[in-house]
């Protein structure tokens, strides 16, 4: 079942996730790859992607096109080793590797060299997107202390990247035969947690909670959660102080309910946003939940109903 409803939420003070990773893609404005890199560390584009871990300048990785097309593997090659070789002194290559990701191909070209600075391995993923007019590539530098530091994180970046995905689907309990659908843009945080998940939008604007509780629960979960949620603005009114938006679906066994509220917390106008999924006999049912402040909505009116289109019940 789908439903169509403009989603309004608002920030919440929710579990906080340590070692989480975020997900970047390249180039922003018609993003063609996606690679996941470890929270905290900095990311920035300026023509080029440039990241490295924060306050730390010993491992610095940079994502750009190549002059050379995607049928012209060996030019791109040598155009990579020129690149390397106008940078650094005694410069020894590794013999190349093929790494095959979601809707890519690359070639890993290893090599060690030395500038000003010392010794450097510098390690070069040339990539293949096929909606790509040129090869994409990724470069990481290392100082030997940078190496002994972050030569794992550097490994798991070359493996996340793959071809730009669009949304993001949480399924419960899982993508083979899920009872539970949700898609999320594919550069906001999603985490799994033993409830359910928790989704950030990249400028933590917008969290949703995911939650799947226990059936037998059904009647007091949703009203508990408005109580709790509401408690923590001024003042809040529900559903325009109507009823909740309840929604059956006969065929499917299925009953989705809506509530919206509109708070205040001092002078700040947020919005609440609760969305409940009951299917009977299921053993589970899906509460989703999220808070933001109203001004949020300039920026992510599309993302949030996209999300909610996106719910689906099997």
């Amino acid at each position: 079942m789908k439903h169509t409803l403009l989603f309004c939420l608002a920030c919440l003070a929710v579990t906080s996730f340590t070692n989480a990773d975020q997900t970047a893609t390249f180039p922003q404005k018609e993003p063609l790859i996606d690679l996941t890199f470890p929270d905290g560390w900095e990311i920035k584009e300026e023509g080029a992607l440039l990241a490295h871990p924060k306050e730390d300048q010993s491992f610095i990785v940079s994502v750009a096109p190549l002059e050379s097309t995607n049928d012209k593997v060996s030019e791109a090659v040598a155009e990579v080793k020129k690149l390397i070789e106008e940078d650094f002194e005694d410069v020894t290559y590794e013999e190349l590797q093929k790494i095959e990701g979601e809707g890519v191909v690359s070639l890993l070209l290893q090599a060690k060299g030395k500038d000003s600075d010392g010794k450097a391995s510098i390690f070069n993923l040339i990539i293949n997107q096929p909606k790509a007019e040129s090869l994409l590539l990724l470069q990481m530098i290392a100082s030997s202390e940078g190496f002994e530091k972050y030569a794992e994180a550097g490994k798991q970046l070359m493996l996340s990247v793959k071809a730009h995905a669009t949304v993001q689907t949480f399924a419960y309990p899982n993508k083979k035969e899920p009872a539970f659908t949700v898609d999320f843009p594919a550069d906001w945080k999603l985490q799994t947690t033993d409830e359910g998940a928790y989704v950030e939008s990249p400028d933590k604007l917008i969290p949703f909670n995911v939650l799947l509780i226990d059936s037998a629960d059904v009647g007091v979960a949703l009203e508990s959660m408005k109580k709790k949620v509401g408690g923590a603005y001024s003042e809040i009114v529900w559903n325009e102080g109507k009823e909740a938006n309840v929604v059956k679906d006969d065929a499917l066994s299925l009953t989705a309910t809506f509530e919206n509220g509109q708070a205040m917390d001092g002078k700040d106008p947020y919005v609440v946003n609760f969305v409940q999924y009951v299917k009977k006999g299921s053993d589970k049912f899906l509460l989703m939940f999220t808070q933001y402040p109203k001004a949020a909505l300039e920026k992510h009116a599309d993302n949030l109903e996209a999300v909610i289109k996106s719910i689906k019940v099997r």
